[in-house]
């Protein structure tokens, strides 16, 4: 008997075959087209030591495409650690976890053939396992996707085609290449669907474990602890409607424990990384960076602002202008979904505030307008998109919603969508589009998103 069924293998076949094109793709357009020297970007330059034998070669060659800007920085950490200040803005689970499988295979490649006569480098070891981790995360973020989204929608044909969106969405390129997004939407989409199915306290428990190795993968993994906070309210508000008075006093306590507990979780692993950045560039060090004698250590707002000018409205100026248009589709579709969702249910926006979380969906939906569970999604969703308009390089802003949230692809999928064909018509063309022309401008060190 097979333990998947046919419906979670289609799943994992869409996912896995969208990674095979982007490999491809990528390795096609770095082959063709000369790669851009760009003034502005990083690179480590590991190659140059580490690429000797005929199989680094092929290692290298395959996935060099995918070795592109932040991607620098991130095979470098797992290579080295990290040796740099700056570096600091890149969270460590991702580099941590392909440096630990790399150095696994080195241990099993020198028990097997020795020290002298080893035919992969260490270099090339993070490069195949970090595209090897990437494609894993991405698969299994494609099923968790679909589950959820059968979960809230209860509509198979909906979950089939939000992978199918999700598999091929405009930031592709960036769930494959040597960045974070793919974990992080692993860990995401996991933990938002454990808050889901909060009836039991293991439930949210691993929810917590999610967001706080979330919050160990990107900086705006912290975000997600609304989820947590949101679901314990909705439990909270349940309870004043069930209980006689002095029950309700004793299950409050308990609630704001267990709250706290949660909450403790999400955040540890993002506060032991700031006390391991403390002690190695703090601790006794001389000439320590300005953020070490910061009341709040928080190396990384520091470090995005000195080195890549990231601050409230920084980003907007003319000649960015090109940037904020690619970005656009993403910003329009969020702001005009949640809009859309709040002034429909503006009438009971507190009543959106007590769904009973523990009872099973069975009502099937083909809209998010009309489903009181997507009300957690629309605040998560509108403050995520506010603050990449005033915060954030506004480019990133595809990429970092597109792993962030199963909302975007949800929407697309309402009835409010795709009723309308030029809508459906310019949601192909966008994701497409920016697909392919993505993955070939990324691959030869032009800018995208």
């Amino acid at each position: 008997m097979s333990l998947l069924s046919d419906d979670l293998r289609a799943v994992m076949r869409v996912a896995a075959k969208s990674r095979l094109v982007i490999l491809s793709l990528q390795l096609i357009a770095n082959h063709l087209i000369p790669d851009h020297q760009s003034v502005d970007a990083f690179t480590n330059n590991l190659e140059a030591n580490h690429v000797k034998t005929a199989t680094d070669r092929v290692i290298y060659h395959a996935l060099n495409g995918l070795n592109r800007w932040d991607s620098q920085y991130f095979t470098a950490i797992a290579t080295s650690g990290y040796a740099r200040e700056e570096w600091l803005a890149f969270f460590p689970l991702y580099p941590l976890l392909i440096r630990q499988l790399a150095a696994t295979l080195m241990t099993i490649q020198v028990s097997l053939v020795g020290h002298n006569h080893l035919f992969v480098s260490h270099y090339c070891l993070i490069l195949l396992t970090g595209f090897v981790a990437n494609f894993l995360a991405f698969v299994s973020a494609s099923v968790v996707l679909y589950k959820l989204t059968i979960k809230l929608f209860a509509n198979k044909s909906m979950a089939a085609e939000c992978v199918q969106w999700f598999a091929y969405n405009p930031s592709s390129i960036f769930f494959s290449a040597y960045y974070s997004e793919s974990l992080f939407a692993f860990l995401t989409f996991g933990g938002i669907y454990f808050t889901h199915a909060s009836d039991n306290r293991l439930h949210l428990l691993w929810a917590s474990v999610a967001f706080g190795l979330s919050s160990a993968t990107r900086s705006n993994g912290l975000i997600s602890i609304g989820f947590i906070v949101y679901t314990k309210l909705n439990h909270i508000i349940n309870d004043c409607f069930m209980h006689r008075r002095f029950v309700l006093y004793s299950r409050l306590v308990i609630h704001v424990l267990q709250t706290l507990f949660y909450v403790l979780v999400c955040t540890l692993p993002f506060l032991y990384y700031q006390l391991y950045s403390w002690e190695l560039f703090c601790d006794g060090v001389p000439n320590m960076p300005k953020w070490c004698m910061a009341d709040i250590l928080l190396p990384y707002t520091y470090i995005q602002k000195r080195y890549w000018n990231v601050g409230f409205l920084a980003y907007y100026e003319f000649k960015q202008i090109p940037n904020f248009l690619l970005a656009l589709p993403v910003i329009a579709l969020n702001l005009k979904t949640c809009l859309q969702y709040l002034l429909i249910n503006k009438s009971r926006l507190m009543s959106l505030m007590a769904q009973q979380f523990h009872r099973q969906n069975r009502e099937k939906y083909h809209s998010i307008m009309n489903n009181d569970k997507c009300f957690v999604h629309i605040v998560y969703v509108l403050a995520m998109t506010v603050f990449c308009i005033l915060f954030v390089h506004i480019q990133v802003t595809t990429r970092m919603l597109m792993s962030a949230t199963p909302l975007i692809y949800w929407a697309i999928e309402s009835d409010e969508i795709k009723s309308h064909k030029r809508r459906t018509d310019f949601i192909h063309l966008w994701f497409y589009g920016y697909f392919i022309v993505g993955t070939i401008l990324h691959s030869n060190f032009l800018p995208f998103t």
